[in-house]
């Protein structure tokens, strides 16, 4: 039944967010432009004019106050949700996330600290427990079968993960609303994924996140006037791969690891091309260039506009695929990557005409 208490906290979590963003995301902007904190453009950059570059602090006050008010209210109403006690450090390295893409806003720092940072803290993240070592492949039609993953090999995926996953959603910020709509679209597929299977506290974190990316979506949205910044966008991007974990992860603590590459595949693959594609002309896997996807839609003749709905019917495709190989319900695939196709042609059809 959808109406019981956790449920409808979930709602009030998701609709409360939502709100909070969309309060602070004009007070963020009328912070960045007393304090001049823009990004310039260049022959790189897609934007033409300087913009608030900020944006990031609005999700991340949204998320925080969004987490206290419903940890009292969980008090209050007594629910059977362990929150504070269960996700304590995983809301730390998130916090941790932002600040370090924060302080590179306001203070650029050079790419290779910012990198040896993030697998410093994604190692934490490891050794506090959340990590990818126990893989249930039973989705292969192999009933209850595991494995375990060795020690080291645990240890270098689940970084690899984190750092790869950030990084991924800052590379796909290249676009306005790029990031934050398909960040919107993959927590919305985990928030789906922990309902699934009943895991209210992660499901709690989901729709917070949702509520979050949406809410500055609202405004970051073509032809945006703040962008999230590396404060932003490694906050969702480090979310993204830690839900990724917690949200695919059952009762028995066995990783379904098909579940985030299913539904994270758009960053994943674009990620991966543009690294080898890099590495093959002899350059740097890590220096920033437009061989990105959205670079590449925009190559072919499509507007901004375009090219980003275009990616987010993509992601929601990937996203319903994820959907219906858990509930093992085919026809879902069908009717509703339909339904997304058909509302995709509509958009498209009506951006042109605008």
């Amino acid at each position: 039944m959808f109406f019981n208490a956790n449920n409808i906290f979930i709602l009030i979590s998701f609709v409360y967010s939502f709100i909070i963003t969309t309060f602070f995301t004009p007070l963020t902007r009328l912070i960045g432009i007393k304090n001049k904190l823009y990004d310039i453009p260049n022959k790189r950059k897609q934007h033409y004019i300087p913009k608030v570059r900020i944006g990031g602090i609005a999700i991340f006050f949204g998320f925080i106050l969004s987490i206290i008010s419903f940890q009292i209210l969980n008090n209050f109403y007594f629910l059977d949700i362990n929150f504070i006690q269960r996700f304590s450090l995983p809301l730390i390295f998130l916090s941790l996330f932002f600040c370090l893409g924060l302080i590179d806003d306001i203070r650029p720092l050079p790419a290779s600290f910012r990198l040896v940072i993030q697998i410093v803290l994604s190692s934490l993240v490891w050794e506090s427990g959340l990590r990818i070592d126990e893989l249930n492949i039973s989705w292969l039609n192999l009933d209850n079968i595991s494995f375990s993953i060795p020690y080291l090999l645990s240890y270098l995926f689940t970084v690899t993960w984190i750092v790869g996953i950030t990084n991924a959603i800052n590379w796909l910020d290249g676009l306005d609303g790029l990031a934050s709509g398909l960040s919107s679209i993959s927590f919305l597929g985990f928030l789906a994924v922990s309902l699934y299977s009943n895991n209210y506290g992660v499901a709690i974190i989901n729709a917070i996140l949702l509520g979050s990316s949406l809410g500055f979506l609202k405004i970051n949205f073509f032809p945006s006037k703040i962008m999230m910044g590396d404060g932003g966008s490694y906050f969702l991007g480090s979310s993204l791969a830690i839900v990724g974990i917690l949200s695919s992860t059952n009762s028995d603590g066995l990783l379904s690891l098909h579940i985030p590459l299913i539904i994270l595949f758009l960053p994943i693959s674009d990620m991966t091309k543009v690294i080898f594609s890099r590495i093959i002309s002899g350059g740097s896997p890590f220096k920033a260039d437009r061989r990105h996807i959205h670079h590449n839609m925009l190559s072919f003749g499509l507007s901004e506009k375009r090219a980003v709905i275009i990616l987010y019917g993509i992601s929601q495709w990937f996203t319903v695929l994820c959907l219906s190989l858990l509930t093992n319900k085919k026809v879902l695939i069908i009717s509703i990557s339909t339904s997304l196709l058909i509302s995709l042609y509509y958009f498209i059809n009506r951006s042109s005409k605008e």
